[in-house]
C-alpha cells in the first residue's frame, strides 16, 4: 500500500535533516496507518529509510536529532527546509496538497480573496463572485475595497483576526511558523485558496487559523496565476499526501499548533497523475463525489484532476479544469461507440498545457464510471518499462478501451507532439474523420503511426465490452485495476464494496486495495 491510497501497511519513513537559524534539526514522520511505502516520483527514492510504527509526537522545540524507525517518531514544529538540503533528504512528515488550480480562470477581485472548498465565502469589502461575505459591502474583498489591497496591506495579527472571524476557532497560532519546506507542492486536499498571501509564514498562520487546515501550499513563482496564492489542505479524501518537488511552489504545515497530516516522495516510477472528463450533466458527478468520500478512484492517485467545460465543483474544494468543448458528440461507426475523438484530442491539449503529469511517472485517464483502484495498478507497473518514445498499456485483446487509459510521460509527450500527424494520416485513410471513438484513434495513433511500445497488460481492466467472465460484475476478481461500467451510485458502491471485501449491507468509509495488492506491492518494495 501507499501513502497516498487509504488501504497502508507498513509505513516506510526518513528523518531529513533541516537547519534554520543556524541550529541542526530532524524530523522523522510516521503514518497511523497499518502500512504504507511512500508514493512514486520521477526522482530516486532517497536514502536511509527505516520502518516506522504506528506512533507519532508532535513537539515545537528545536532538536538536534530524531530516531529512525523507532517506536516513537518525533516531528518537531519550529524548523524551515531550505533549498540546500541534501539530496537523499525526502519529506516524510506532514504536508498537504497545492498547486496551479488555474485560478486565473476565475472571476476574482483585486483584493484580498478567500476562495474556492468549503468556506464558502469571503471576508470584508469589495466586489467578488464568492457566495458569502462578513462585514462590508456587496462581496468579498478581504479588507475592504478592490484597491486598497495592493496599498497598504493588512498586518498578519489583522489578517488573522479577520479570517478568525470565518474560521472560529480556539486555536491561536503563535508568531513563529511550524514546518516549511521551499520548492515542494503538496497537490490535493484543497479546501480553500486565499489570495494576496505576501509570504509562505503567512500562509501557514492562516492554516494554522483554519480548523480543518492541517496543511497548505503556497505560490511563490512571480507573475503566474497562483502568485501569493495559499492553498490551504485538510485531510481528505487523501489520508496522506505526496511531496512533489517544484520550485514554483512553497509548502508545509501548521506543526506549531500540533496539526500535521503524513506526506513522501513517491516510489521511483510508479508516481500517478490521473483525471476523469466529467459531464456537467447527468450522474458522473455524484459518482465522483462518492469517489472523494471513500478516498478511492483518481483521489487516490499522487495528483488528481477532473476536467469539464464549465467551472464545477463536483466535491468539496475540487475545481473543474475548463476544457472548451460542448462536450457533445454523436454515435456511429462500425461499433456504434461515441465519436468523441475531437472532445477528447481538446482535452488532451489542455492536459498537456497544464503540464501537471510531467511530475509524475504515468498519467491514468479514468472514466467517472470505472471503479479504479491505483494501488493494484501500481503492482503492474513494473512490469512495464518505457523506452525512448514510452509506453502505453493495452487493456483488452480487442484493442485499447477507453475506460482505463495508462500512459507512461514519454508517451503522452509523444502523443501530444505526433497527434497532428496522427490526424493527417488518418483523415487520408479514411478519406475524411475516421468513425472511430477515442479510444481506437489513441491507440491507432501510438501503436501504428508514432511506433509507441505497446504493451499488452490484462489485468488492467475488466469489463463488458471486453468478453468477461460470467458474475464478472461482483467485482470480487481482486487481480483487476478496475472495472467497468458502474453508472448509478448503487452499483458503483457495489462493485467497490465487492473488490475490497466489505460484506453486504456493511456500511463502508474509506476505500482499502485488496491484501493481495498490498503483498504484492511489499514484494515489488523488497
Amino acid at each position: 500500500a501507499y501513502a497516498d491510497d487509504s488501504s497502508s501497511n507498513t509505513v516506510y519513513a526518513e528523518a531529513p535533516s533541516h537547519r534554520r537559524e543556524g541550529r541542526e534539526q530532524a524530523f522523522a514522520n510516521n503514518s497511523s496507518s497499518d502500512a504504507t511505502y511512500s508514493d512514486t516520483s520521477s526522482t530516486p527514492f532517497p536514502q536511509g529509510q527505516t520502518q516506522g510504527s504506528s506512533t507519532q509526537s508532535l513537539g515545537g522545540a528545536a532538536a538536534s536529532s530524531a530516531d529512525f524507525g523507532s517506536s516513537t517518531m518525533a516531528l518537531r514544529g519550529t524548523a524551515r527546509q531550505q533549498d540546500s538540503r541534501r539530496p537523499q533528504d525526502d519529506l516524510t512528515y506532514g504536508g498537504g496538497g497545492g498547486g496551479d488550480s488555474q485560478a486565473d480562470s476565475w472571476s476574482q477581485p483585486a483584493g484580498w480573496d478567500l476562495t474556492g472548498g468549503t468556506a464558502g465565502g469571503s471576508i470584508g469589502g469589495g466586489s467578488s463572485s464568492s457566495s458569502s461575505s462578513i462585514g462590508g459591502a456587496a462581496g468579498v474583498g478581504l479588507m475592504g475595497s478592490t484597491q486598497q489591497a495592493y496599498g497598504q496591506q493588512p498586518t498578519t495579527p489583522q489578517l488573522l483576526q479577520q479570517v478568525s472571524a470565518v474560521y472560529p476557532t480556539s486555536t491561536a497560532a503563535p508568531p513563529t511558523c511550524g514546518l516549511i519546506s521551499e520548492g515542494v507542492n503538496y497537490p490535493g486536499n484543497d479546501i480553500s485558496q486565499v489570495r494576496n498571501i505576501s509570504s509562505p509564514d503567512l500562509c501557514c498562520q492562516v492554516c494554522a487559523t483554519v480548523p480543518a487546515c492541517v496543511a497548505w501550499t503556497w505560490g511563490r513563482q512571480r507573475g503566474a496565476s497562483f502568485t501569493d496564492t495559499c492553498y490551504l489542505k485538510s485531510g481528505r479524501p487523501k489520508a496522506a499526501l505526496t511531496v512533489v518537488e517544484d520550485e514554483k511552489f512553497v509548502s508545509g504545515q501548521p506543526t506549531q499548533v500540533g496539526k500535521s497530516i503524513s506526506a513522501s516522495k513517491p516510489w521511483p516510477g510508479l508516481s500517478l497523475f490521473c483525471f476523469s472528463l466529467m459531464l456537467p450533466w447527468g450522474y458522473e458527478q455524484g459518482l465522483l463525489r462518492l469517489q472523494y468520500d471513500r478516498g478511492s478512484g483518481i483521489f487516490a492517485c499522487n495528483e488528481y484532476a477532473i476536467y469539464s467545460n464549465q467551472k464545477l465543483e463536483p466535491a468539496p474544494g475540487v475545481q473543474t479544469y475548463v476544457v472548451d468543448s460542448s462536450l457533445k458528440c454523436e454515435k456511429g461507426g462500425e461499433f456504434m461507440t461515441a465519436l468523441n475523438t475531437p472532445i477528447f484530442m481538446k482535452l488532451w491539449a489542455q492536459i498537456v498545457s497544464d503540464g501537471r503529469f510531467r511530475f509524475h511517472d504515468w498519467t491514468v485517464k479514468a472514466d467517472p464510471d470505472s471503479v479504479f483502484f491505483p494501488n493494484r495498478l501500481r503492482s503492474m507497473l513494473p512490469r512495464h518499462k518505457p523506452d525512448k518514445l514510452g509506453v502505453y498499456l493495452n487493456n483488452c485483446r480487442h484493442g485499447l478501451h477507453g475506460p482505463l487509459e495508462v500512459f507512461s510521460t514519454k508517451a503522452v509527450i509523444t502523443w501530444a507532439s505526433g497527434a497532428q500527424k496522427c490526424t493527417e494520416h488518418f483523415n487520408k485513410l479514411c478519406s475524411g474523420p475516421c468513425a472511430w471513438g477515442e479510444d481506437l484513434f489513441i491507440d491507432q495513433c501510438l501503436w501504428k503511426v508514432l511506433k509507441v511500445k505497446r504493451d499488452d497488460e490484462p489485468f488492467v481492466l475488466l469489463e463488458d465490452h471486453c468478453d468477461p467472465p460470467p458474475g464478472w460484475d461482483d467485482c470480487t476478481n481482486t487481480s483487476f485495476a478496475a472495472y467497468h461500467p458502474f453508472k448509478s451510485v448503487e452499483s458503483y458502491t457495489k462493485c467497490l464494496d465487492g473488490a475490497i471485501g466489505v460484506p453486504a449491507g456493511i456500511v463502508s468509509g474509506h476505500s482499502s486495495d485488496s491484501s493481495s495488492s498490498n503483498q504484492a506491492l511489499v514484494s515489488i518494495a523488497k
